[in-house]
């Protein structure tokens, strides 16, 4: 989940400028919540929630994932983090 968020969430947002508005609309508030939960040493069920939001939210938009992001977020599904 670091990787993801790492990747989307950067400082200077370019990633994120780069994806569509779909995809920034549907995955920017997720992997908000995500990234709190890990700052915060939330609990693994908040975690798992969060990745669970996540990948819900990619579904809707997979079509317009970049490769590579929908790589890690695939990745997520097996490793629960």
């Amino acid at each position: 989940m670091n990787r993801v968020i790492s990747l989307v969430l950067t400082d200077d947002s370019v990633y994120l400028d780069s994806l569509t508005d779909r995809v920034q609309d549907e995955l920017t508030t997720p992997l908000s919540m995500a990234a709190g939960v890990l700052e915060e040493n939330g609990d693994i069920t908040d975690l798992v929630k969060a990745v669970g939001v996540v990948r819900a939210a990619a579904d809707l938009v997979r079509s317009e994932l970049p490769e590579e992001l929908r790589d890690m977020i695939d990745a997520l599904r097996f490793q629960g983090r």
